[in-house]
């Protein structure tokens, strides 16, 4: 594939780029096709204390202008979104467009399986999305595999010794994903078991909020909040296992980056089960399924956890670089990337 892609993201700019898992992944496609990336959500530009959002429905519309300009001298449109929906401007691009999403596929209505049967892919993480939509009729649906620069990350053994350190790098966007997210449910976990110990790898968005909820527990020893670029390596090294929690499968990449990372450096997960992942994790005995987002069925887990860390964490050492690596994932984009341009190369003829 010859074209350069135009990244499109619907979420405002991270405050801290480098540590969100959708750059990572544009970053490492435009290093091997070529492209660039561009925030088509108008609330960017408003105060952040006014009440009233611009709704999705006009995100992109700002923007369309620059967008249609820059798609003149790359191949294709691909956007991010951790759910399905129809963006209009999408409609309005003259290029063909890949729709990747992020998290989990729900059900759609007539018209949306319209909208989506009209662009080049859908691309989804997991095969459970696949199968729902490929059954709801869309045929351009697409599996990608998730993947890492494995490149970046050792194995760190570490043998319990009473105290299971936790490693939680899914910050909230949102006050109310401190209960959704499971911050809320870890916090009371590590108040009510003093063997639990928690880092969380924050990106500068409701810090005083989460130190706040810390204090107010008197975890201050217990529970350390990093709100910078680390070396994430290194942070792994430190702890025993990473955790990711979801009420929802829309509220973190279906293959989150931090178990993914987690994996690599030989440490053993937990998980939500309405996380994609969490099939992948059960069936090869990398960690520990979470049933429900609450402080016990996180006591429960850690302590399934407690007692088969030792083969949890030599089955993560054994699969977690050879199935996440970066290669992968950038084959994967390749080969719909290849199909689209024979499609595009069809119509044209």
């Amino acid at each position: 594939m010859s074209a350069s892609i135009a990244f499109l993201v619907p979420t405002p700019p991270p405050v801290v780029p480098e540590a969100e898992a959708y750059t990572q992944e544009i970053d490492a496609l435009c290093r091997r096709f070529g492209g660039q990336r561009f925030y088509i959500n108008p609330n960017r530009y408003l105060p952040r204390h006014l009440p009233m959002q611009v709704p999705r429905p006009l995100f992109g519309f700002l923007e369309l202008p620059r967008l249609r300009l820059v798609g003149r001298r790359h191949g294709l449109y691909q956007i991010y979104s951790p759910t399905l929906y129809g963006y209009p401007v999408l409609s309005l691009l003259a290029r063909p467009v890949v729709y990747a999403l992020t998290g989990t596929a729900s059900t759609l209505r007539s018209d949306e399986l319209t909208f989506f049967g009209r662009l080049a892919a859908v691309t989804v993480p997991d095969r459970d999305s696949l199968e729902r939509l490929q059954r709801e009729g869309l045929k351009n649906v697409r599996r990608v595999r998730a993947g890492i620069d494995t490149s970046r990350f050792s194995i760190h053994p570490r043998s319990l010794d009473g105290e299971l350190h936790l490693l939680m790098a899914s910050a909230p966007w949102t006050a109310e994903q401190f209960r959704t997210k499971g911050i809320d449910a870890l916090l009371a976990a590590v108040e009510a078991d003093r063997r639990l110990r928690l880092t969380l790898l924050w990106r500068g968005v409701l810090t005083t909020e989460v130190k706040t909820r810390i204090r107010e527990r008197n975890l201050e020893e217990r529970v350390e909040v990093i709100d910078r670029l680390v070396d994430v390596d290194r942070q792994l090294a430190a702890v025993h296992a990473t955790v990711a929690l979801a009420t929802n499968g829309n509220l973190v990449k279906a293959y989150p980056h931090s178990l993914m990372e987690s994996l690599v450096a030989g440490k053993p997960v937990l998980v939500s089960r309405q996380i994609p992942i969490a099939d992948y994790v059960e069936a090869r005995g990398l960690g520990v399924v979470v049933d429900e987002v609450g402080a016990a069925s996180v006591l429960e887990a850690a302590e399934k956890l407690r007692r088969s860390y030792r083969e949890y964490a030599q089955r993560a050492c054994e699969h977690g670089g050879r199935d996440f690596a970066l290669e992968r994932m950038i084959a994967s984009f390749e080969a719909v990337y290849v199909e689209v341009a024979e499609l595009e190369a069809g119509r044209q003829d």
